[in-house]
């Protein structure tokens, strides 16, 4: 998640993104992120393939070693447009837009407003599975995330 980067960043704590979707890197404008040309649920590349896996680790690392004030966005120099359509040739991307936040803590905004977008798909997830991560919290996901960015503004509460 890109708006948990901003909170991580400001608490201290490097962070690198691997962005799937370019329009949504360019605008949620993570801290340290590497655009890759895969399909939707692949960042890493094709499974079974260590070396191209490998790879986008390595590039991605590679960006805490970047100077400058930030984002620091950078795409991945590998030929597999290939990769990036499906089996009837078109081409893959999340419905999803992520507006700039508003108003309030903007790290805490951010979290939330992305975590908000992202529910449907979380909630067809959940319906499958039954169950998830969050659910060991015993608080929604929500209200998790939203206790998850008071955490990090002040440990002391």
């Amino acid at each position: 998640m890109s708006g948990l980067g901003h909170v991580l960043e400001a608490a201290g704590i490097a962070t690198v993104t691997i962005g799937l979707v370019p329009q949504h890197v360019k605008t949620i404008r993570p801290p340290r992120a590497l655009v890759v040309p895969f399909e939707l649920g692949r960042p890493l590349g094709a499974p079974n393939n260590v070396d191209l896996q490998r790879a986008v680790l390595t590039a991605a690392l590679a960006l805490l070693d970047e100077e400058g004030p930030g984002p620091i966005l950078k795409t991945l120099d590998v030929d597999m447009s290939s990769t990036t359509r499906d089996t009837h040739g078109a081409v893959w991307a999340c419905p999803v837009s992520f507006p700039a936040p508003s108003s309030g803590n903007p790290n805490v905004d951010r979290v939330l407003e992305e975590t908000r977008l992202l529910m449907p798909w979380f909630d067809r997830g959940h319906d499958r599975r039954k169950h998830s991560a969050a659910d060991v919290s015993g608080l929604g996901v929500e209200d998790l995330c939203a206790w998850l960015g008071k955490f990090l503004e002040d440990p002391g509460t």
